[in-house]
């Protein structure tokens, strides 16, 4: 199978779309899903059918990506990305946890996030005093995990960031 570009795909009629790669081939939803399928079935996973279109969007790179930790019978992974607010931070946990971790799940995505941003009704041309550092945490059912990962962010002092562990 082949990746096709977002740009390249056109609308043949309200119903159908049809994927054009740079080359001659031409695959439909149908053609795709059935090959998808027959994959599938030879114990091939291939993910869905947004792993054939690719975004001309950059998509965010962690700062830094650990090595896997193996714990009772656990895997453990923790990225690191910028973040200049909470929305985006909240941008990044969803991005790793639905597109990068689409295919393959983690059992929790644990993430922490420390952003200065400027207070509503200033301009950062006062000073500090035009800032204020805003945090937050998610736990997605592990008991204080979120918490426990902000603290170790306070201490570490690391701000416009988001921290995310994910565990299979």
């Amino acid at each position: 199978m082949q990746q096709a570009d977002v740009d390249d795909m056109t609308v043949t009629n309200p119903r159908a779309y049809v994927v054009k790669p740079r080359d001659s081939h031409v695959y439909t939803c149908h053609s795709i899903k059935s090959t998808l399928c027959q994959l599938n079935m030879a114990g091939l996973s291939t993910g869905t059918l947004d792993s054939f279109i690719i975004s001309k969007r950059p998509q965010p790179d962690p700062v830094f990506t650990s090595q896997e930790i193996r714990d009772r019978g656990s895997i453990f992974v923790a990225n690191v990305y910028h973040a200049s607010s909470p929305e985006e931070a909240k941008a990044r946990i969803n991005h790793l946890k639905y597109i990068l971790h689409g295919p393959k799940p983690a059992t929790h995505e644990i993430a922490a996030w420390r952003c200065m941003v400027l207070k509503h009704g200033h301009t950062g041309l006062e000073g500090p005093n035009d800032f204020e550092l805003r945090t937050g945490s998610t736990d997605d059912g592990e008991s204080w995990a979120g918490s426990k990962v902000l603290k170790v962010m306070q201490n570490q002092a690391i701000i416009d960031a988001v921290v995310i562990v994910s565990r299979w």
